[in-house]
């Protein structure tokens, strides 16, 4: 699954300390519903930049966006939370833990290889949003571009 580059439909979510996630390329392979998408995470600052991409990482087997939904419920919980909740696709490739700071929701993202790779990788940004506004765009950006339709 290639990943282009600047993605023609994405959704970026950036901290002000320059850490960003982005979502791009949604595709259905299997026509089953399921849902490939290119995940592309860094760090942006005036003196380095670092940047890693995985290709078809699966985030909905089945239904359409369990993603976005585990993102809904933080959103409807904007006023806090006890502890840490975690979201993971079913192969662990990508896991993503909220906690509850405040006024702000930091998501720290981890991007990871699958686990039969001869040399596994792993990355991991923290992003700090808004409870509020920042996040709901967020998660309805999202949630529009893993429901559009998927090209097989």
């Amino acid at each position: 699954m290639p990943c282009d580059h600047p993605p023609p439909e994405h959704v970026t979510v950036r901290s002000e300390t320059g850490t960003w996630i982005t979502f791009s390329n949604p595709v259905d392979p299997h026509g089953d519903g399921s849902r490939e998408i290119c995940v592309d995470l860094g760090y942006d600052s005036n003196v380095e930049t670092l940047h890693c991409t995985a290709h078809g990482v699966t985030v909905g087997v089945m239904e359409p966006d369990p993603l976005s939904r585990f993102l809904q419920t933080l959103v409807d919980d904007f006023a806090g939370w006890p502890g840490p909740r975690t979201w993971q696709t079913y192969d662990d490739n990508l896991v993503v833990t909220a906690t509850h700071t405040g006024h702000h929701v930091t998501l720290t993202w981890t991007l990871r290889t699958w686990h039969h790779r001869p040399t596994p990788w792993e990355a991991t940004v923290t992003i700090d949003v808004e409870a509020g506004e920042q996040l709901r765009t967020f998660t309805q950006d999202l949630h529009h571009l893993l429901t559009h339709p998927a090209v097989p």
